[in-house]
């Protein structure tokens, strides 16, 4: 009998935990204008985790219960899991939420506007785009998707990220912006002709990355800063190449004569591009301008360079060749490996050069570190002994080395 109540008792322990946890529980998640908060003790905060299924206006705050409220709901990568953000076609911005994230607007592939609460103080909406004064601070990535859009014309600038994962085909943006911040139009698969303003005066480098349809370029009428050549980007003075189209369709293009300087990111992501042809009067080729230009075969180099930096090699991971223009003070090409002048420094190998053995020419004196990089080719080298031998040899990029002789 005493036994019996003992285990009842328990019993009843048992049941009233399970409803205490289960009670502490529900209070800890709060079902808000679509969206399903959570409260994190550690930050001392809501955050938004889920939505509920099927909504199609979700409103985000700033504030709930009295404190801060932030974004915690990610799209998963994988293209074969279901989108849970799939759902939400309009972004509403509740009266309390007064910070906007980018990062928010890039989980949100299907929205197609926002709306904010009636008398936000700090953002307001045109045409269902975000602003904030004049500045677009956020363009809904399925609105216009495929179509030609021109900007509102109350736009006078374009923030960071405020076009991400947009699927618009063709971009005008009107007379009146004067800045396009850095990585202003990033991730725009769709994109294949973005037309500027002559009014803008700041256009920091690189605006724009990873819209590998964009084909063309194009300036309404004469800018006193910008100017464009057949759909490639270039500032005026010094004359400097801002931006070459990643879908340009071109296999051969030579940058301009008379260019002195490529900006940072200028050639990226190359879609068509095998022979690239750098022009006469570029001193430096910085490591910072081509990247991930995997159709690249050959870059001919002007017999003005006298200084490339190693690491351009990284971003051309199927070159086959270097070649020089002509004659130079600095450099020569010895069966599309470049070397310096002297011959007594390897420079550079392309990293998908034909053949999979090289014999390093005598008298060769030293190679850079990164002289190999990226290099999976070679299983056969040959060092000469004038080079000091293999312990100089950065064997870490050569892959595909068995053999050294």
């Amino acid at each position: 009998m005493r036994k019996s109540a003992v285990l009842c008792l328990l019993s009843l322990l048992l049941i009233l935990q399970c409803g205490l946890a289960r009670g502490a529980q529900d209070l800890d998640t709060v079902t808000l204008d679509g969206g399903i908060y959570r409260y994190r003790a550690e930050s001392d905060a809501w955050y938004l985790e889920e939505i509920v299924p099927g909504v199609e206006s979700l409103t985000i705050h700033g504030m709930v219960e009295g404190k801060r409220a932030g974004w915690s709901i990610w799209r998963n990568t994988d293209i074969t899991a279901v989108d849970p953000l799939a759902s939400v076609k309009e972004l509403v911005l509740a009266a309390d939420c007064t910070e906007m994230e980018s990062y928010i607007v890039r989980e949100l592939l299907h929205l197609e506007s926002f709306r904010v609460a009636e008398g936000h103080t700090r953002y307001r909406t045109i045409d269902g785009l975000l602003f904030e004064g004049g500045d677009l601070v956020a363009f809904p990535p399925a609105k216009a998707k495929g179509d030609t859009y021109a900007l509102p014309a109350e736009t006078r600038s374009i923030r960071a990220y405020a076009m991400t994962g947009s699927g618009v085909r063709h971009l005008i943006v009107p007379e009146g912006v004067t800045v396009m911040e850095r990585w202003c139009m990033v991730q725009m698969p769709a994109l294949e002709r973005l037309d500027l303003p002559t009014s803008l005066i700041s256009i920091p480098a690189p605006f724009l990355q990873d819209c590998p349809a964009l084909e063309e370029i194009s300036f309404p009428a004469q800018h006193a800063l910008y100017e464009a050549v057949d759909g490639v980007m270039y500032q005026t003075f010094p004359q400097a190449l801002v931006l070459y189209p990643s879908g340009k369709k071109d296999e051969t293009y030579a940058v301009r004569p008379g260019t002195v300087e490529l900006m940072e990111g200028a050639i990226t992501a190359t879609q068509y591009l095998k022979i690239l042809v750098m022009p006469e009067g570029l001193t430096e080729l910085r490591d910072t301008v081509l990247q991930a230009c995997d159709t690249i075969e050959q870059l001919v180099l002007p017999t003005t360079l006298a200084s490339i930096l190693p690491y351009t090699s990284y971003a051309l991971p199927n070159l086959q060749s270097y070649a020089l223009s002509g004659e130079s003070a600095y450099y020569q090409v010895v069966d599309g490996v470049l070397y310096s002048k002297d011959g007594l420094t390897l420079i550079a190998y392309p990293a998908q050069k034909a053949g999979d053995s090289y014999a390093i020419p005598p008298g060769t004196l030293r190679m850079i570190p990164e002289a190999f990089l990226g290099n999976g080719t070679i299983k056969t080298l040959s060092i000469p002994d004038s080079c000091g031998g293999a312990e100089r040899l950065p064997m870490s990029q050569l892959t595909a080395l068995e053999r050294l002789e």
